[in-house]
């Protein structure tokens, strides 16, 4: 997770905003960022693609007006307007929010995109997906009404450059800090014969590969200079559940308050792509702020 970067905040006028305003105004110091631009964007599904006439685009820049002037009442007291660190930007946009956040991720303007993740059944998540598609910048997403505290990070770790990437990105949060703790995640591969599990051998196979995992995992610490003693690599065996949820699982269990992980990886087992574990996740995860690198 690089310093100095350019973010863009997401808003959308709702009950979300509060949480995603005060959890970005907890985390300025761990970004560290030069600019933060809240952007809010306006759907509107009957004018989309239309030309509109120019009475038209007087009511549409009457509407942007509005809704700038309420956002701007909101967040005038905020460190994110306030803060002397970095520049601040609004911006209201008409348009698809997927097609919106897209394009400004792409232009190369920004190193970091925050948005929020509704908890109602009905929100899938779709949204972040598809963005996440198309950009190649981090992205942080937010659940709604998550506490602005993070004492126990998780990092999914397969060995990959990008869960690397995850790991050294939540020590660099560490420095801020100073009394995180930081928990790798190794979930081990899947032991079959044929089509079926078979117990005993699966309880060999998985110590064998927990044995590499350890002697892998402490090797890596060694070549980056961290001790060995503070971070343990925690082995979750596999189960019939996929790997998402295994994660999912471990962060109850854990008891951790963020997730960092690698937006596409490679393990023994499997090709983790985003599109599989990542994916799945950002749509099961409801409850822990997640990061994800790139």
């Amino acid at each position: 997770m690089k310093k100095n970067k350019r973010v863009l905040l997401a808003l959308d006028y709702t009950s979300m905003d509060e949480t995603l305003i005060n959890y970005t105004e907890y985390i300025i110091d761990i970004l560290s960022p030069q600019s933060i631009t809240v952007v809010h964007v306006i759907q509107d599904v009957f004018t989309d693609g239309i030309e509109l006439r120019k009475n038209e685009l007087n009511y549409s820049q009457d509407i942007n007006d509005y809704v700038k002037s309420l956002l701007e009442i909101r967040l005038q007291e905020t460190k994110l307007k306030t803060h002397e660190a970095f520049s601040f930007n609004l911006e209201i946009v008409k348009g698809s929010p997927q097609h919106v956040l897209s394009e400004k991720m792409q232009s190369g303007d920004y190193d970091i995109l925050i948005v929020g993740c509704k908890k109602a059944p009905w929100n899938s998540g779709s949204i972040i997906r598809r963005v996440a598609h198309n950009i190649h910048e981090d992205i942080m997403v937010v659940p709604e009404g998550v506490k602005n505290d993070i004492r126990h990070i998780l990092v999914p770790f397969d060995f990959s450059d990008n869960s690397q990437r995850a790991f050294e990105a939540a020590l660099k949060m560490k420095q801020t800090l100073k009394d995180v703790l930081i928990s790798p995640v190794y979930i081990l591969p899947k032991y079959r014969m044929g089509y079926y599990s078979v117990e005993k051998e699966s309880e060999v196979f998985n110590n064998y590969y927990k044995q590499i995992a350890v002697t892998s995992w402490n090797k890596y610490l060694d070549g980056i200079g961290e001790d060995m003693c503070e971070y343990t690599l925690k082995c979750v065996n596999s189960t019939n559940k996929n790997t998402s949820s295994l994660i999912y699982e471990s962060a109850w269990d854990m008891g951790v308050d963020f997730i960092m992980i690698g937006a596409v990886g490679k393990s023994n087992i499997e090709k983790v792509l985003f599109g599989s574990t990542t994916e799945r996740f950002v749509d099961l995860n409801k409850e822990f702020p997640l990061m994800i690198i790139r």
